[in-house]
């Protein structure tokens, strides 16, 4: 991390210095990076940065993908600022530290959740783990039911009929294929709608030694739905 990241997550941040901790990952598709840092400030405290600068040539060249993955960051922060700071610990999210998006580039600086004592990762099929995960869904849905996705996607989710034509066209089960306008219809009419998380892999949940507590991250594609549709 060079110096002109670490002044621009200071000022995002409101802190005097950034002193980075160890690269994290890669952004899906090469859109950026993560990395954990120390905010220093009057005091010092760990967090995550999500630097978002897609690769050159998508910048140029990319088409409606494009177009949707660079949608989904300012749908995150928009659910950072007006929506996360309403879940509670049974539906814990990052405290968001500080977010700008501007010429092609999002930084997002979240609480590290890692030191917040969800340190642990869903492994394999353990059951435990996932029904603790299950209650989170349970309860965001039921903390965002009847809301409107202000500022987030009108249809949450990574996956939902409006975005998948080239997967129903190659569908084996032509049932269920002329079924699906029908069944998309249905679940954008239903009465019970809610926010949801929309991309709600066990990657994205973040929990505690025990499995008794449990956070998500990752909000790219959160926005109305039915519950169901996050399992």
């Amino acid at each position: 991390m060079d110096a002109h990241a670490r002044n621009a997550i200071a000022e995002i941040a409101s802190v005097e210095d950034v002193i980075p901790r160890g690269h994290m990952g890669t952004l899906w598709g090469g859109y950026g990076q993560l990395h954990r840092v120390e905010l220093v400030g009057e005091s010092c405290a760990p967090a995550v940065v999500k630097w978002v600068s897609p690769p050159p040539n998508l910048r140029r060249t990319g088409g409606v993908s494009h177009k949707r993955k660079c949608r989904s960051y300012d749908v995150e922060i928009a659910f950072y600022q007006t929506f996360a700071p309403r879940c509670d610990d049974a539906c814990r999210v990052p405290r968001l530290l500080g977010a700008r998006a501007a010429n092609d580039t999002w930084i997002v600086v979240l609480e590290d959740l890692d030191a917040a004592g969800y340190d642990a990762r869903i492994r394999g099929r353990d059951v435990r783990a996932l029904g603790a995960c299950v209650a989170w869904l349970a309860a965001f849905h039921a903390r965002f039911v009847h809301e409107r996705p202000l500022g987030l996607w009108p249809q949450g989710t990574y996956w939902h009929l409006g975005t998948r034509q080239e997967e129903l066209g190659r569908m084996r089960d032509k049932d269920l294929q002329r079924a699906a306008p029908t069944l998309d219809r249905a679940l954008r009419g239903a009465t019970f709608r809610t926010l949801v998380h929309g991309d709600a892999k066990p990657d994205n949940f973040c929990l505690d030694q025990r499995a008794a507590r449990v956070a998500a991250v990752d909000f790219q594609y959160v926005g109305g739905g039915v519950g169901v549709q996050d399992l």
